[in-house]
């Protein structure tokens, strides 16, 4: 089976409790240090806009918008992540984070119906005290957290495609850009994002604005627009009390 490797995976294979029984997550995985976009569900957006820009992305090949964190000013870099590689505490991490090494794909099987399937990049699983599956292949309490968080992040995931083909159609979106300049005259430029307009949101009809509210996208379309201060946030993180910048 041939898979696309999200974002911060090394490799994958599918995840069997017969030939990964007796093995345990490495401790303090270190992922998404190079990562300066990561994405959110619809459901985060409550506790991510706190800390982080939220922007929504269109993917090139399937034209479809995803919502995502900015986590630095520049490629290849996470200003949320410390030296040892893990997420600094003060901040939320979000479930993509917290769900790896796995991930869900989908498998085309030889009757040619599609399932969702669990993949594991293999990395990150070794010998260790508190294994996933017992050498009974029996699931272990650890196994039953990870699962949950696997199929909750499903369920969120499904609520944010809802959204975004809502945004599409009803045509919300608009594309930005970010630029800032420090003082030392080094300058970033932050293209290929997406918010929503907030006029077009406002002057929705009732029954639109309704429906949105019902399923709580309507306050989470307003997290996101707040939440786009923060881009002086992670300038601030670039160059601390550097002062002289700006965001445009």
């Amino acid at each position: 089976m041939e898979m696309t490797l999200p974002p911060g995976y090394e490799s994958l294979v599918l995840f069997d409790k017969e030939q990964h029984k007796g093995l345990s997550l490495r401790r303090n995985l270190p992922f998404g240090a190079s990562l300066n976009a990561v994405f959110v569900t619809a459901p985060e957006f409550v506790l991510a806009c706190r800390d982080y820009p939220l922007v929504f992305v269109r993917d090139a090949a399937t034209e479809v918008y995803v919502p995502m964190i900015v986590t630095a000013l520049s490629s290849g870099t996470n200003l949320f992540v410390d030296d040892s590689g893990c997420w600094q505490q003060d901040v939320y991490v979000p479930a993509y984070v917290r769900r790896y090494p796995f991930t869900v794909a989908e498998a085309r099987q030889q009757d040619g119906n599609v399932r969702a399937v669990i993949c594991v990049d293999e990395a990150a699983l070794e010998s260790g005290d508190s294994p996933l599956f017992d050498h009974q292949g029996e699931p272990t309490p650890v196994w039953q957290g990870v699962e949950k968080l696997i199929n909750d992040m499903e369920v969120a995931r499904q609520q944010t495609t809802r959204l975004c083909r809502a945004l599409d159609d009803l045509d919300l979106l608009e594309p930005f850009q970010a630029q800032a300049v420090l003082k030392n005259g080094e300058k970033y430029n932050l293209q290929s994002m997406y918010r929503v307009v907030e006029q077009k949101l406002n002057e929705l009809p009732a029954d639109v604005i309704q429906e949105m509210m019902g399923r709580g996208d309507l306050a989470r379309l307003y997290l996101h627009l707040a939440s786009l201060n923060n881009f002086a946030r992670l300038v601030d993180r670039t160059a601390p009390v550097d002062g002289n910048r700006t965001i445009q």
